[in-house]
């Protein structure tokens, strides 16, 4: 469930808080979905909600649907903003999977991104999340920052290690056009790691983290065994997902679909004929396959070549095994036991195998 308040300053977004959070409850109760194993609040909703409405959100789901025991119910919080009574509450109303964004242990380089919190408050909001009852956590860092050098990120991932979480995300910066942060990139005010440095970066948290009991499941996650990320693993696997809220995205059917991203044309909508949606995008068969391979070769597990085929038909699978069985040729890919995945190589160079394969795709039309 997303309740996003992206068009909205925080102070309209008070205002009209107990309106958006009934019609997200509303919205909750109007929607059916077949399956209930795993749902995501963002750290947008704990920020402008609060705990308590995101607990009386999970009441209306409960209302509505019968969540199973196993069922994951994570949600973001930010280190600098959260308290040990929201966490608590947070524990209560059955959210069971917490997800931290720490990004760095260095408050040079957080204060450099535009973070506030330390390090300092990240360690204790982990600490606080242990003592809710948050026995499954995710913590978040980045790597490739402005300024960081390999013995900082060293530093960071002993910081992570230390504090033994379940779940680890490490993502390296991307810089967007038009932020503070590009222009000052842009204009030599700040410098990035180079490709060399960024790529030893990655190659130490492999190994440090592999080293500490840690598996590589996707390009950028690691965990525990048994700890993946059940809402990540279904988007990667090309599944059906239902979002809830201002600017929510879904997938059903063949379908993707969008609500409104203004938190005034959602609410309208909502009130109006009972979902927020604003547009959709018909999946053409090739379109689909395509996205089960560019998110399923994010997996290190890779792609079942047989569901491909069941899902996708055996003919978009006899167009693609000429360029799989080139990709293992060249040392990109491994194709066993009926399974298509990337090497260590290939994950890094993820984007022009997935250019390689789209041309296959199109290749027979």
């Amino acid at each position: 469930i997303r309740m996003r308040v992206s068009e909205a300053t925080q102070a309209q977004a008070e205002e009209e808080f107990d309106t958006a959070q009934e019609i997200a409850q509303r919205q909750a109760a109007l929607l059916l979905v077949q399956e209930n194993d795993s749902e995501p609040f963002e750290e947008s909703d704990l920020q402008v909600m609060g705990a308590q409405a995101l607990g009386e959100i999970m009441d209306a789901v409960r209302a509505s649907y019968a969540l199973g025991p196993e069922c994951e119910v994570s949600c973001e919080a930010n280190p600098g903003t959260v308290t040990r009574a929201e966490l608590e509450t947070l524990r209560a109303a059955g959210i069971n999977r917490l997800s931290l964004g720490v990004q760095a242990a260095q408050d040079g380089l957080l204060r450099a991104i535009g973070r506030i919190h330390t390090a300092y408050q990240a360690r204790e909001a982990f600490y606080d999340a242990r003592a809710a009852g948050f026995d499954n956590i995710n913590l978040d860092f980045m790597y490739a920052l402005p300024g960081q050098t390999p013995a900082m990120w060293r530093d960071t991932l002993a910081f992570a290690l230390d504090l033994a979480p379940e779940h680890l995300s490490l993502y390296s910066l991307i810089l967007e056009e038009g932020t503070r942060m590009y222009d000052a990139v842009q204009a030599g005010r700040l410098r990035l790691p180079d490709e060399d440095d960024e790529l030893m970066m990655m190659d130490e948290a492999l190994r440090s983290l592999q080293a500490a009991g840690y598996r590589r499941y996707e390009i950028s996650n690691y965990c525990r065994p048994g700890r993946e990320c059940r809402h990540n693993l279904l988007y990667w696997r090309n599944g059906q997902y239902l979002g809830v809220g201002c600017a929510a995205h879904s997938r059903l059917g063949n379908e993707r679909l969008y609500n409104a991203d203004d938190l005034d044309e959602y609410m309208e909508r909502v009130e109006r004929c009972g979902s927020g949606r604003s547009g959709s995008l018909d999946l053409a068969p090739a379109d689909d396959a395509f996205d089960t391979l560019m998110l399923g070769t994010r997996m290190t597990a890779g792609v079942d070549l047989g569901e491909f085929a069941a899902r996708h038909g055996d003919a978009l699978l006899r167009r693609l095994l000429p360029e799989l069985e080139r990709l293992k040729h060249q040392g990109l890919a491994a194709l066993d036991g009926g399974r298509f995945a990337l090497t260590a190589r290939g994950l890094l160079l993820q984007n022009s195998v997935l250019v390689d394969i789209m041309e296959a795709l199109d290749g027979g039309q």
